[in-house]
C-alpha cells in the first residue's frame, strides 16, 4: 500500500506562482519569500509518501534535503504513532499541544521500536487520511495493537 502525494506542495506551488504572477501587476516581490516560507515550515516540511508491504516500510520525502527512509518489517517490534493538531476526532497527546490551542507541530509521527530496543522517530506529512490507512495496513501486519 502507498499513500499519494500529498495536496500541501501542490498548494505550496500554486501559492508561488500566484505571487510571481501578482508581481508583475505591482505587487512587492518582497511578500513571496515570507509568505511561502511560513506555509512551508507549518505544512510542507516533512511532506512524504509513505509504502507499507509485506517486507519494508518506506517514507519518500519530497524535499530534497530531508532523506529517505526505509525500513525492514523483520526489524520491527513495534509501531505507535502520534497525531498532528488536524485530527479533531481522534486522540491527540496532551504534550503536542502548546497553551490548549496551538499544536507544537503540525505533522504526524511514527514511533518504531526495533527488536534491539532502539526508537526511532520519523515525522510525516500525508494526506488527510494517508496516515490512517499506513497505519491499518500496519494493524494489519501485526506490527502495532488495534487502533
Amino acid at each position: 500500500m502507498k499513500t499519494q502525494q500529498p495536496i500541501n506542495i501542490i498548494l505550496l506551488y500554486l501559492i508561488i506562482l500566484t505571487l510571481i504572477i501578482a508581481s508583475f501587476f505591482n505587487v512587492v516581490l518582497v511578500y513571496i519569500v515570507p509568505i511561502c516560507a511560513i506555509y512551508y515550515v507549518l505544512f510542507c516540511r516533512y511532506s512524504c509518501t509513505i509504502s507499507i508491504d509485506s517486507h519494508e516500510i518506506s517514507v519518500n520525502y519530497t524535499a530534497l534535503w530531508n532523506k529517505s527512509i526505509t525500513v525492514g518489517i523483520v526489524d520491527i517490534k513495534h509501531i505507535d504513532y502520534q497525531k498532528g493538531y488536524y485530527d479533531f476526532f481522534g486522540k491527540v497527546e496532551k504534550e503536542i499541544i502548546w497553551s490548549h490551542s496551538f499544536p507544537k507541530y503540525c505533522y504526524d509521527r511514527l514511533i518504531i521500536e526495533f527488536r534491539d530496543k532502539r526508537m526511532m522517530t520519523i515525522n510525516v506529512n500525508t494526506r488527510m487520511f494517508g496516515f490512517d490507512k499506513i497505519l491499518k495496513q500496519a494493524v494489519q501486519l501485526k506490527l502495532m495493537d488495534k487502533l
